[in-house]
């Protein structure tokens, strides 16, 4: 076994053979955050503007305006920290085919696994962007059944 069928030993059944197994790219992992981070710099560059144009020294209004600029610009910060997951969950993303499923292993923290007998999958699309298709990449969508 290598270093990636290696991370599937556990949860392999004494039978089961891996056909086959990948790990997503990285930089389209990446991107996949980038919408997310544009809506939150786009949101803190709106809530400095309204911050600054208060144009006020005054206490009690200086007080409610760093309030303001904390609560509402949380989006920009909850953004940065799905930047930050997608850089640590990467190393523990690895996908596997066996002889009898599919197997996805996931998380930052602790590790996940999905797994889905192909008896259970009722779909599967197989989407290319044109960024992924310049560095010869490709999404699989698995829906299993309820």
């Amino acid at each position: 076994m290598d270093y990636i069928e290696d991370k599937f030993r556990n949860v392999l059944d004494r039978d089961e053979t891996i056909l086959w197994t990948g790990t997503p790219n990285f930089k389209t992992w990446m991107i996949s955050g980038i919408p997310f981070l544009v809506l939150g710099i786009s949101d803190l560059v709106f809530m400095m503007i309204v911050f600054i144009s208060f144009g006020t020294t005054m206490l009690p209004v200086l007080i409610f305006g760093i309030l303001f600029l904390v609560i509402f610009t949380l989006p920009f910060w909850g953004s940065i920290l799905y930047m930050v997951w997608l850089f640590y969950s990467h190393k523990n993303a690895v996908y596997a085919f066996t002889n009898k499923r599919v197997m996805i292993r996931s998380g930052v923290f602790g590790i996940d696994y999905q797994i889905i007998d192909y008896d259970k999958i009722r779909d599967m699309q197989v989407n290319v962007n044109p960024i992924e298709k310049n560095i010869t990449s490709v999404r699989f969508y698995l829906t299993p059944e309820k």
